[in-house]
């Protein structure tokens, strides 16, 4: 439908596609000669894990399956899958005694959190000179 409706047009599709780079859907998107996977094409890319992490900071996978698509019309200049992540203390504090201090100390024990069940992406971006 792209073509019909806006061949030379600039275009960026993104979002979570819930299908990684394996997957037919994103092959049928991919393969169709218009739409070009930012990942695939950026001159510079930090992607040092996939972007679906489960609430999981410790989770690995290369399955991308948040997706930006975008028409040859732009250079990618940067893609990163942004995994930052948050520490909070954990509610089971340990109490322990220290022979050198005199009271009682609590030791904080502190868990890797992340805000979402995706990483982010982010992708820097720069429209062709059409001459």
């Amino acid at each position: 439908k792209m073509k019909e409706i806006g061949e030379n047009l600039p275009a960026i599709l993104t979002g979570d596609f819930n299908v990684d780079q394996t997957h037919r859907s994103y092959l049928a998107l991919t393969e169709s000669g218009i739409l070009r996977d930012a990942f695939e094409v950026a001159d510079l890319r930090y992607a040092t894990n996939g972007t679906f992490n489960g609430f999981d900071s410790d989770n690995y996978t290369e399955s991308r399956i948040d997706h930006v698509f975008v028409t040859p019309t732009f250079h990618i200049l940067k893609y990163g899958v942004l995994t930052d992540s948050y520490r909070r203390m954990k509610k089971d504090d340990q109490k322990a005694s220290v022979k050198d201090c005199p009271e009682e100390i609590s030791i904080r024990s502190y868990e890797s959190r992340i805000p979402s069940d995706h990483f982010p992406v982010m992708v820097k971006l720069e429209a062709c000179d059409k001459n």
